[in-house]
């Protein structure tokens, strides 16, 4: 859901498991070279090569990712999500996406990355770019996570219950690359810490490094982690950005809705549930860091609030464009029923 220099990381794309219409994906996936996660993995485990050397020798997209994967095979945390995405048939690639994001292919089980316009090798000699680089391979195996796990939420949950789960995914995304950048810490890779906590979540890990000075290491997947969860939402800018995309990507259903003649509700009409929160939260070895405060996270002001003003009347929009379909000039809540009743008519949403 989110973009020059720090802020690339947050530039991403969100895409919904009906997005099989070349309307979804970004004009800049062509022809790039695609990977499978799995051989990428398992040609990391026949090398004996240290990790200078390894980087030293990327000169395209194979050895850039078998870098970026034998360097985060030293985080537990991140170990388990390439795991979970390689035993589910995921595939990897980059691609001039213009954000320095990533972007999921979720019926092709396709990852893309962002090489910020450079070659492999050279993004490799930038420590600034190759550091954003393994970031966004984090979040993208997280959503992937997410995906496996959960599928198209927007089949099940209201737009505005929808809002507050991609701030919790969103949130926890950027979580979790402080934890596995915490991991990489203590496996001998001090830069990628360094680099962290001068990114545009540095507050997020100056928190979790706080946090671990005060209650010592045996909190390490609990307090610091709720700690770090609690603090991305401080940031108000961080909040409405996130917003903003996740009501273009919702307006985006309601227009591929339109578009195939479906008029019955294209969101489903769940509430918020602290429970699919604490689910979210699982981390690769089983156990849901936000367990104790879920409940909280569903109601309290400091988490559901909305900020920015454009953002909660274009919520507002889309929970009535939901609800309302147009035959003649008339308008109905039910779009079945209206096809029903004038089945001659153009029905549109408004």
């Amino acid at each position: 859901m989110f973009d020059d220099g720090t802020e690339k990381d947050t530039d991403k794309f969100y895409n919904y498991d009906y997005c099989t219409s070349s309307d979804f994906v970004p004009n800049a996936l062509n022809c790039a070279s695609v990977f499978r996660m799995r051989d990428l993995f398992e040609e990391t485990l026949l090398h004996c090569r240290e990790q200078g050397e390894l980087l030293s020798s990327v000169r395209d997209d194979d050895s850039l990712f078998l870098w970026a994967l034998d360097c985060l095979a030293h985080s537990p945390t991140a170990l388990g999500l390439i795991r979970k995405a390689m035993d589910n048939g995921w595939s990897i690639q980059l691609s001039d996406l213009g954000t320095g994001g990533f972007h999921l292919d979720i019926p092709e089980k396709e990852l893309t990355l962002d090489h910020y316009g450079l070659t492999a090798d050279s993004l490799a000699k930038s420590a600034f770019f190759r550091d954003e680089f393994l970031f966004s391979f984090v979040r993208g195996l997280r959503d992937i996570w997410q995906e496996i796990r959960f599928g198209a939420m927007e089949r099940d949950y209201r737009p505005e219950a929808l809002l507050m789960l991609e701030r919790v995914r969103a949130a926890d995304a950027d979580t979790l690359c402080v934890l596995v950048a915490w991991e990489l810490r203590s496996a001998g890779f001090p830069d990628i810490w360094r680099h962290i906590l001068g990114s545009d979540i540095g507050d997020l890990a100056a928190t979790y490094a706080d946090t671990i000075e005060q209650h010592g290491s045996s909190f390490i997947t609990k307090v610091p982690l709720k700690r770090v969860f609690r603090q991305w939402f401080f940031n108000e800018a961080r909040v409405d950005r996130v917003d903003h995309e996740t009501l273009n990507a919702m307006d985006m259903v309601l227009e591929w809705a339109e578009d195939q003649d479906e008029f019955g509700k294209p969101f489903g009409e769940r509430h918020l549930d602290h429970k699919v929160i604490t689910l979210i939260s699982c981390l690769p070895d089983g156990k849901p860091y936000l367990r104790g405060i879920a409940k909280e996270i569903c109601n309290g002001l400091e988490f559901v609030n909305i900020h920015d003003a454009i953002n909660e009347a274009h919520l507002f929009q889309i929970v009535y464009d939901m609800d309302v379909v147009m035959v003649d000039h008339v308008p109905f809540r039910d779009g079945t029923l209206a096809r029903k009743i004038f089945p001659d008519a153009d029905v549109e949403r408004l």
